[in-house]
């Protein structure tokens, strides 16, 4: 499933809806001719839930671009779940790491965090894979954290949040995003790799 951040209307069939003044921008972009832009004001997109990116049991690659204005502020790539439990969510943080957060309902929650401070003012490739039950995650394709945790990611029955908490207010990001897929039923990466040098996505 690709959320296409510069045109968000219909992505691959999913309606998609802007919340805030999310825009488009053409001049600063890494594939195509325009990346989605967050102001960190309450800026977001919700696309409708759907089965194609519940996690379960299968394996799942969620990665993409982003280039964020500062390094000092966390921000939600995106989320998805109910707002007080069952839920996960991809960010980064105020300290400039990345991290995923999964909080199965009534179960412990699994928190990844990487070590690697992330560049400001250029494109960063962020990368979060689940292999079975090992959860790991990348930046600009070095290998920053891995896990093997049994906490499975619950079907949800909410929308998906890009660059916002699943309240649609708190944590928002602010930079731009390009190119953010997420693919149910495979793992693409399990080590170090080189990132993409031309666009990736799968529709």
């Amino acid at each position: 499933v690709v959320i296409n951040v510069t045109n968000p209307v219909v992505t691959n069939n999913y309606t998609v809806t802007t919340g805030g003044n999310t825009n488009q921008s053409t001049s600063i972009y890494k594939f195509g001719a325009a990346s989605g832009y967050f102001d960190g004001a309450g800026d977001y997109l919700s696309v409708p839930d759907n089965n194609n990116w519940t996690w379960g049991t299968n394996d799942a690659t969620l990665r993409g671009w982003f280039n964020p204005d500062d390094s000092t502020s966390g921000g939600l790539i995106i989320a998805h779940g109910d707002v007080a439990d069952n839920f996960w969510y991809f960010r980064k943080t105020a300290s400039g790491k990345l991290e995923l957060y999964i909080q199965p309902a009534g179960g412990p929650y699994t928190t990844l965090t990487g070590p690697t401070t992330h560049n400001v003012g250029s494109w960063n490739h962020f990368a979060m894979t689940k292999a079975g039950t090992t959860y790991r995650i990348f930046l600009n394709g070095s290998l920053q954290f891995e896990t093997t945790q049994a906490t499975t990611v619950g079907n949800f029955a909410q929308t998906l949040k890009i660059g916002i908490h699943m309240n649609g207010t708190s944590v928002p990001y602010k930079g731009y995003l390009d190119n953010i897929e997420f693919i149910s039923g495979s793992a693409l990466y399990t080590g170090t790799f080189t990132v993409p040098v031309a666009d990736t996505t799968l529709g």
